[in-house]
């Protein structure tokens, strides 16, 4: 559904701050009925001091909360929470939003894994011929850097879609602050919630999809929509802090709705207990891929990295 996003401020919020040497102020929303000078004459209540100006309209296929999710990433503040109002001017407003819509990836730093992050990535791959689903066990030592190396893996697997599933939510959130800072592996990625309509305009835009889902929500809650859209691609599904909850039939029906839709490549990772990680879990179960500390300390500081591949 197109909308219209507008700009609008005052001149105590825009022009005022410029000349005081401040960053203005400037009011981001969207109207799907109205005109954009309609909508903003509906604002311009007995509540407003000075008369609120128009800087801008557009039309969109996404609305202002997707748009401000996108500032936001992009470092860009809210006067306040919960508020339609950025810190911004109407030149960095517009070229966000032209260069969002048209799908221009914008990369703020650069990522090069460490030896035992492309020796596990290289393990993984090797086991995954896209031909099966296959689930592969990663028993992974602290400061391993497992956020960073899901994300390499995702890109080096040419994949266009990956589910992130925790019953941990700190763990999914680790991921999307991951994408938010811009790495040169994440920059093309949308992060959405399970919805359909944001995975098809996500899809739409032909940017990458992290699907954040979270292991306590019922498995008929997901959109059956979804998971059909799901089937016809092939997806990395990675399971985070997977000993937490996976011995719950509830949370392991929700992590199966997505595991089934399609060829997946499907990695459950902890650092505590791979076997309760593994509870319940069926298709193709590859060998469990550990690292410990010692392993890690010697990958670092050798030019053969090493890690140990640990029968089940």
């Amino acid at each position: 559904m197109t909308k219209q996003i507008y700009f609008y401020s005052d001149l105590a919020r825009y022009e005022d701050q410029i000349a005081l040497g401040r960053k203005p102020m400037l009011k981001i929303g969207d109207t799907e009925q109205e005109t954009a000078d309609q909508r903003i004459k509906q604002q311009d209540t007995t509540s407003c001091a000075q008369l609120l100006v128009k800087k801008g309209s557009y039309f969109t296929p996404f609305g202002d909360k997707e748009f401000h999710k996108h500032l936001q990433t992009l470092g860009y503040k809210k006067t306040r929470e919960e508020r339609e109002w950025f810190y911004i001017t109407v030149e960095d407003a517009e070229r966000e939003l032209i260069d969002y819509k048209n799908g221009v990836v914008k990369v703020k730093e650069h990522f090069t894994p460490r030896p035992h992050q492309t020796l596990v990535n290289q393990q993984i791959l090797s086991r995954f011929d896209g031909n099966r689903t296959v689930i592969q066990p990663l028993n992974l030592c602290a400061r391993f850097g497992k956020t960073l190396q899901a994300l390499s893996l995702f890109k080096d697997s040419g994949l266009e879609v990956m589910i992130v599933a925790a019953h941990w939510l700190s763990a999914n959130q680790s991921f999307i602050n991951t994408v938010n800072e811009r790495f040169d592996i994440t920059a093309d990625i949308a992060v959405i919630k399970p919805d359909y309509q944001q995975f098809k305009n996500a899809i739409d835009k032909g940017q990458r999809v992290l699907i954040d889902v979270s292991l306590h929500t019922d498995a008929d809650k997901i959109d059956p929509r979804l998971i059909g859209a799901l089937s016809v691609y092939k997806k990395l599904i990675y399971i985070d802090e997977a000993d937490f909850g996976a011995w719950t039939e509830s949370s392991r029906d929700t992590a199966n709705q997505f595991i089934n839709s399609g060829i997946n490549l499907v990695c459950v990772a902890t650092g505590t207990n791979i076997d309760r990680a593994l509870i319940g879990s069926r298709s193709d179960i590859q060998e469990p891929i550990t690292v410990s500390y010692i392993c890690q300390r010697q990958s670092s500081s050798s030019a053969l990295p090493s890690a140990d591949v640990i029968p089940p």
